[in-house]
């Protein structure tokens, strides 16, 4: 028995594997599509904010119509490692704890928009060569076969993109996802949450703008502003939406707390409930958070949140739990 027909055999067994979780991770959000409604927007912003370029401040842009929605970063490109994840499905996470995580099963949930993506962006390969690409990310399929055929596809279509010369590498990476009218515009508006997009640039700095172009509302959101005040807290201003939103942020080891505030005409602060927002964030909303009585958002780069990111892990006696009460015992 040759080697080479073990490595053969192994990674076909490993492709298969792969195809096979896809398969029952889009079953189960398809059982619960409900409860997802808005996750896609926090997978994709995820994924964004793990992706800074130091060379300029980064900006998000999220364009929706009936017809597809677009996700774009002007973040760094991608490198081998991270797009074969894209499009074989895993996560880089584990090479970088800075990271949220990429590509895993949270990004799975994007797919509810629609089984194929169209992906455009740059890949800096192994040479330190940058090379554009614009390719079809496809998980459609009704079992493990067909999903592996439409990776392989995926990872065929990118090669193709690669080889072809005259596309010019660019700065920005793109996700279009076309709903064939299968969302509904209106109904993703009302429920957009507004209100929690301050709040990511006020805890990221990865993130400095995001824009937004819905059915009927545009808005683009921008850390305008940091200020160290006396008290030892600092006032970050995020202009955008309707008005400029002004909170006092106060940082403790690794926990900070935001608080909305009114500027009063004697230059005073007037202290405001955070409203409808999630009380709880690690970089992005934790969305079950809204209703548990806080009265300012908290955030912390140590919280250990649930496999689905909507919560914090509590259980008697876990590692996990005692952390997550050790930080919200120092915000109090």
């Amino acid at each position: 028995m040759s080697d080479s027909r073990l490595d053969a055999k192994a990674n076909r067994i490993l492709h298969r594997n792969n195809a096979q979780e896809i398969v029952k991770a889009l079953a189960d959000l398809e059982e619960h599509r409900a409860e997802f409604a808005t996750r896609w927007l926090w997978e994709l912003i995820q994924n964004a904010r793990d992706f800074p370029d130091e060379s300029r401040p980064m900006t998000i842009r999220i364009s929706v119509s009936p017809e597809r929605i677009t996700f774009a970063h002007n973040g760094r490109d991608f490198t081998e490692d991270e797009i074969l994840s894209l499009i074989l499905h895993g996560s880089t996470k584990q090479s970088n704890p800075a990271q949220l995580g990429k590509f895993g099963t949270g990004f799975l949930s994007t797919h509810l928009l629609s089984k194929q993506v169209r992906v455009k962006g740059t890949l800096l390969d192994d040479d330190g060569v940058r090379k554009a690409f614009e390719f079809d990310l496809d998980r459609s399929g009704d079992d493990a076969g067909q999903v592996g055929e439409a990776m392989q596809g995926s990872l065929a279509a990118l090669k193709r993109s690669l080889a072809r010369s005259g596309i010019v590498p660019t700065d920005w990476t793109e996700y279009v996802y076309k709903t064939d009218e299968t969302v509904d515009a209106d109904e993703l508006e009302s429920e957009f949450p507004f209100d929690a997009i301050p709040y990511i640039l006020v805890f990221d700095e990865n993130v400095e703008t995001i824009e937004l172009r819905l059915w009927e509302k545009r808005a683009i959101y921008e850390r305008a502003e940091i200020k160290e005040l006396d008290t030892g807290s600092r006032l970050t201003v995020i202009e955008g939406g309707d008005t400029a939103n002004r909170f006092i942020v106060h940082e403790e080891d690794d926990i900070q707390a935001a608080v909305p505030v009114l500027e009063r005409a004697d230059g005073r602060y007037e202290l405001l409930l955070p409203g409808d927002v999630p009380r709880l964030f690690k970089f992005l909303p934790l969305v079950n958070s809204v209703n548990i009585g806080l009265p300012a958002v908290f955030h912390s780069p140590e919280f250990s949140t649930t496999e689905n990111r909507d919560g914090l892990m509590f259980s008697a006696g876990g590692p996990h739990s005692d952390a997550n009460k050790g930080l919200l015992t120092k915000a109090g």
